[in-house]
């Protein structure tokens, strides 16, 4: 299924993954995406991950929105890389990783600890956004949708993280977007 903004947006019982594919390049990037290539993230580089991962959902998203980037999130275990603010009350907080051993081929093992380290800190995320972010916050209102966003150089890396998801117990308001990134 291809990734739609529906995903994102709406709750229900929806697909757990989405998949879209896309051959960006930096000169492709959208505002929100180069905005964040000018900021240095928590690991203090710049991330073209992240600006990738803002460029893919925002342009799906094509709305008003703000973003609240990695260095204006306070402190937090498993922080997100960023947070989509759509309207007063929802909230996208995104984890993007990437699919890749550096050093080994991407097997199943890399693709399941890095399903589980990342599910993990989106859910410990999703249920303290007052802490996350400097805004104020009605809880009774407020809807949190976590996505975890894997970039994947290919079509096996992709299969080995749906797999990976597959074995373990993901809420469903969790939701997983896969981009196939072909250069």
């Amino acid at each position: 299924m291809e990734f739609t903004r529906d995903f994102l947006v709406k709750s229900g019982k929806s697909d757990k993954f989405q998949l879209c594919e896309s051959n960006l390049i930096e000169s492709d990037l959208n505002k929100f995406a180069r905005k964040s290539l000018e900021r240095k993230n928590e690991a203090n580089r710049y991330s073209e991950d992240e600006a990738k991962s803002i460029h893919i959902i925002t342009e799906k998203l094509n709305c008003r929105m703000k973003i609240i980037y990695e260095t204006d999130i306070y402190g937090f275990y498993g922080k997100p890389d960023f947070i989509i603010k759509l309207g007063k009350f929802l909230y996208i907080m995104v984890s993007t990783t990437r699919a890749i051993n550096i050093k080994n081929e991407f097997d199943q093992t890399d693709a399941d600890r890095l399903i589980k380290k990342k599910i993990l800190g989106l859910t410990l995320c999703s249920k303290n956004l007052e802490c996350l972010i400097d805004d104020d916050i009605d809880i009774s209102k407020t809807v949190v949708r976590p996505v975890l966003h894997i970039l994947s150089p290919c079509e096996g890396h992709s299969q080995l993280c749906i797999k990976a998801c597959e074995k373990i117990n993901i809420t469903p308001e969790i939701k997983i977007l896969i981009s196939n990134l072909f250069k």
